[in-house]
């Protein structure tokens, strides 16, 4: 998947007599083994500081190339070229994680933000393997038959796969299945899903009890056992017991571990309530020289890979050590719904950072001992142990010795 976010363009050339232009962004996305996508932002009247803040989205693979051309619209005739900027995957090798770049037109430029899910992505590889999953019971679920005990079933389904468990007639509102499925997660898509649907088996049609949504990211890390919410109208309404152990390839890339030597992310985990995933090694990689920027209006859910408390207000937590002091950082994560732009056209919703977040002094170990400047560049210093002398210490004296040594062999 393909975002390219337009955002202003500053200082363009006035294409009409009053000084003015009416500018709007042409975009061509060119890919290996398919035709080319076009797009186009709105257009923006009398102005030569454009404001467009659009969004594209387009599912492509093997991305090679993408294409800006900042028009000034004319009514008559033919539009003119403000000026334009070619972008390659091979140079720039975007990822999931959203970069900002400021392209230079034939006066001025024009700020866009790039992200790509692709299948080279560094940030997260769809899950591929076999999830082995233990319906074991309820409890506390909604009682959907006021005249007898309900019986009640669940219905497991994962992308198109789809099965269920046995009947527990008069299990009433703590039914125990204690079923076991091996269920093939195929890799062919990022934002994998497990949906579990609880009913009561009716005379002439099923009632539903409750459901359980579970993005994979959320209950892929080893074997585990635990209770997870049941949700019904908005609310939460019992809980539901599975065992979980995936065997396969796919998730997050493991981040390294810091101790209190280091300076670096220690943990990033993004979620609410019982919904939590870890994409530590995420924000980790996307250090640069001892900071990390996270944009503002960042989808965390595409950066991420899911959307782990789908009914929740979600929160970014960062912990990280700087000069060996544990830091906190809490960012609450809004949601934003909104028209998609695309070539198909559609609703979205996303879950943004309101504000751009920047937290310099970061690292981790391999900038270990290192100082890192307001501008960003970094310092090689001299690697000493806690508790050690500097052997710089020992240069003063030992040049002073020096200097009197020659000044007795000459003046002596």
């Amino acid at each position: 998947m393909l975002r390219i976010t337009v955002q202003s363009a500053r200082n363009l050339i006035a294409g009409d007599s009053n000084g003015f232009s009416d500018p709007f962004v042409e975009i061509t996305v060119r890919c290996k083994g398919m035709d080319d996508i076009s797009m186009k932002t709105s257009i923006v009247k009398k102005t030569l500081d454009p404001e467009w803040n659009e969004r594209f989205e387009i599912p492509v693979k093997n991305l090679q190339r993408i294409g800006f051309v900042v028009k000034d619209h004319d009514v008559i005739g033919k539009n003119t070229e403000l000026g334009y900027a070619n972008v390659t995957h091979a140079e720039e090798k975007f990822c999931r994680w959203p970069k900002q770049m400021e392209l230079k037109m034939r006066k001025g430029h024009l700020s866009v933000v790039i992200a790509f899910g692709g299948p080279e992505d560094w940030v997260f590889d769809a899950y591929k393997g076999t999830l082995a999953l233990e319906v074991e019971e309820a409890a506390q679920l909604y009682d959907a038959n006021s005249v007898s005990q309900q019986s009640p079933y669940a219905v497991l389904k994962l992308n198109e796969e789809e099965t269920k468990t046995n009947v527990h007639a008069k299990g009433g509102v703590a039914p125990k299945w204690h079923q076991k499925f091996s269920l093939k997660v195929d890799g062919s898509r990022e934002l994998q899903k497990l949906n579990i649907t609880i009913k009561e088996k009716g005379v002439m049609s099923d009632t539903v009890i409750g459901e359980v949504d579970l993005p994979l990211q959320v209950i892929i890390g080893g074997e585990q056992t635990r209770w997870w919410p049941v949700r019904r109208k908005g609310g939460v309404k019992g809980e539901l017991k599975l065992k979980a152990d995936f065997k396969g390839n796919g998730g997050f890339p493991k981040a390294d571990k810091l101790d209190e030597k280091d300076v670096g992310l220690l943990s990033v985990k993004y979620g609410a309530d019982d919904y939590w995933v870890d994409c530590t090694s995420v924000f980790s990689k996307a250090v640069k020289f001892g900071k990390l920027t996270i944009l503002k209006d960042t989808d965390v859910d595409f950066l991420c890979g899911c959307d782990p408390a789908p009914q929740a207000q979600k929160k970014l937590v960062l912990e990280y050590f700087l000069d060996r002091k544990k830091t906190k950082k809490e960012i609450l994560v809004s949601e934003r719904k909104g028209s998609r732009v695309t070539s198909k056209g559609g609703i979205f919703v996303q879950h943004v950072v309101p504000e751009t977040c920047v937290i310099k002094g970061l690292g981790g170990t391999k900038f270990r001992n290192r100082s890192v400047s307001e501008g960003g560049s970094s310092s090689e210093a001299t690697k000493t142990k806690p508790g050690d002398t500097d052997p710089r210490v020992f240069l003063i004296p030992l040049a002073v010795l020096m200097i009197a040594y020659l000044y007795n062999k000459i003046f002596g």
